[in-house]
């Protein structure tokens, strides 16, 4: 196409002749757009000024108010733009060719329907080569809608560029107020600052880009943003997909709201996200009453990541983060956590993390999933955990955590879906007495819970079983019974009340007390640690005797004999 489209404008240059719909030349056919054969167009070779710029702007500049195409294919090789470009006619096409345009100033965008092409990365490039801009822009604030930019390379030529006084130049592209647009085939690189921002836009879709060595060193992380893809603020629907990012740094894709505005339904998919601090990140760190609702982050390869793969993170105490769907994601090698939840103010509600594969997040503290202290409500399912130092850490309240595979994970005192340190571990309501089964990779059918206030609760199943576990650490090692100290445990069962104890039979819908057999000879001694606990000993023939522990001490009752 590069080639057709280069002779076809020779062509052109020396007939000045324009055939609506049909070109035949050297061979080759070439079917116009039907919009751009009914435009006017201008070519910008054609029009006087010093550089490129000052010809392409002529050209724009006499276009009709209602729009056309300005074609700079013609100008070729190394070319300046030394003004700002600004395209501020609805319906406007500007073909730029196969050149590296030095920018001097940036282009600035401040019209309906206006579309940006290129040749394709490679062939054409917009290379910053001054302080304090944006290669592509709208006005702050603006009200726009139809803009496509496509088919670029923009270099943002950070190693020469000093810092921006602010962070509200110095990127790849960035849109205030715009709905409906494009972001497509675009390779953003060596930026100062963001690849692509959106603010307070909606119903836009930035896909099938390549952004690379995103944020300039020398400045902390934190003090500026240096994001690949930053919505911010009120944004909703729009879609970030099939993009791939590599060198962030700090998060390649970023969304947040701002005060007292809801940021909805936005979509990251597909997108392959490399050497970042976080791969995708949804944060409320900001004003109050903001509401980010309904993400979906599905289908997403993140690998090699300093701190956490997919982070949601809420810090304020009126903001909400809701409704979040992670789903079928591929997680390898972060520093941190491969998937954190939590708000240290403020609530995040109702999360589902459903058929992530997380493997080797090994760092100290690392967990393959982190429901952290705030982290409510949420849905843990049919993930697989492997090679992490933890599995899956439950820190906040009242999720549903099951069918999660773990295998050869470091942190061997996880037996099961969860270590849970408060709240409702497992909950399971309207089941109509479907059995529910906790896997681990050896079978054993066993959960670890640590002591701090854990239940299992069952809600509206016959039998109504609600089962405290005050001090309960395992669940079984392969007869599917409860472990759990007597002390505290009480048990409800609205069709057999039965004693206090501590195992589920198997098949019988009634509680049952396990305990252990112990041979003659083999009696732990009394002592403090043992006290409360209840052993059988086993002394042999047919004598059996009950042995308990109590103040220091230890008592038996004979067993009599068999009956």
């Amino acid at each position: 196409m590069v080639k057709i489209n280069k002779v076809l404008n020779k062509a052109l240059r020396l007939s000045l002749i324009f055939v609506p719909l049909i070109i035949i030349t050297i061979g080759y056919v070439v079917l116009f757009d039907q919009t751009d054969a009914n435009a006017a167009i201008r070519y910008a070779h054609q029009f006087p000024g010093a550089d490129a710029g000052e010809k392409i702007q002529a050209a724009l500049a006499d276009l009709p108010t209602t729009g056309g195409v300005v074609d700079a294919r013609g100008l070729e090789g190394n070319q300046v733009i030394s003004i700002q470009l600004n395209l501020n006619k609805a319906n406007t096409k500007l073909l730029l060719g196969e050149a590296t345009y030095s920018l001097s100033a940036g282009i600035r965008i401040s019209a309906n329907n206006v579309t940006i092409e290129g040749l394709g990365p490679g062939a054409t490039i917009l290379k910053v080569n001054a302080q304090s801009i944006t290669a592509i822009d709208t006005p702050s604030p603006s009200s726009l809608g139809g803009i496509i930019i496509t088919d670029l390379e923009i270099d943002g030529n950070r190693a020469n560029i000093a810092f921006p006084l602010d962070d509200l130049t110095g990127h790849g592209i960035r849109f205030d107020g715009v709905t409906h647009s494009h972001v497509m085939r675009t390779f953003i690189h060596d930026t100062v600052f963001m690849g692509i921002n959106f603010y307070y836009s909606d119903d836009n879709i930035i896909g099938w880009n390549r952004l690379e060595n995103i944020g300039k060193t020398g400045i902390p992380p934190g003090t500026s943003a240096f994001y690949g893809i930053y919505i911010e603020y009120s944004n909703s629907r729009n879609k970030i997909v099939f993009n791939r990012l590599a060198g962030v740094r700090e998060e390649a894709i970023r969304i947040r709201t701002g005060p007292n505005t809801q940021n909805e339904e936005n979509l990251i998919l597909g997108n392959h996200i490399g050497s970042a601090v976080d791969g995708v990140r949804l944060v409320e760190d900001l004003g109050s009453n903001g509401i980010l609702r309904g993400t979906i982050i599905a289908q997403n390869n993140i690998l090699n990541i300093t701190e956490v793969g997919i982070r949601v993170s809420n810090t304020v105490a009126s903001n909400q983060i809701v409704d979040t769907s992670i789903m079928d994601n591929i997680i390898i090698n972060c520093g941190v956590h491969g998937i954190d939840i939590s708000a240290t103010a403020g609530a995040v509600k109702r999360t589902k993390v459903i058929g992530n594969t997380i493997r080797d997040c090994t760092g100290v503290y690392s967990r393959a999933i982190s429901l952290g202290v705030g982290a409510e409500n949420s849905l843990v399912s049919g993930n697989i955990s492997y090679n992490n130092t933890n599995h899956i850490i439950n820190d906040g309240a009242s999720s549903l955590i099951y069918g999660n595979r773990q295998d050869d994970n470091s942190d061997l005192r996880l037996w099961g879906d969860v270590r849970q340190t408060q709240g409702t571990a497992l909950k399971q309501d309207n089941t109509s007495g479907t059995p529910l089964r906790l896997f681990t990779v050896d079978g054993s059918d066993r959960m670890r819970l640590n002591p701090d206030g854990n239940m299992l609760y069952f809600g509206n199943l016959t039998g109504g079983v609600f089962l405290p576990l005050a001090t309960g650490e395992d669940l079984g090692s392969g007869t599917n019974r409860w472990n759990a100290s007597l002390e505290s445990v009480t048990v409800y069962n609205s069709l057999s009340p039965n004693i206090s104890g501590n195992s589920l039979g198997s098949s019988t819908n009634q509680w049952r007390v396990y305990t252990q057999v112990v041979a003659t000879g083999s009696l732990p001694p009394a002592g403090p640690s043992m006290d409360g606990v209840l052993i059988i000993e086993d002394a042999g023939g047919e004598d059996r005797n009950l042995i308990i522990y109590g103040g220091g001490q230890r008592f038996r009752i004979d067993g009599k004999q068999s009956f």
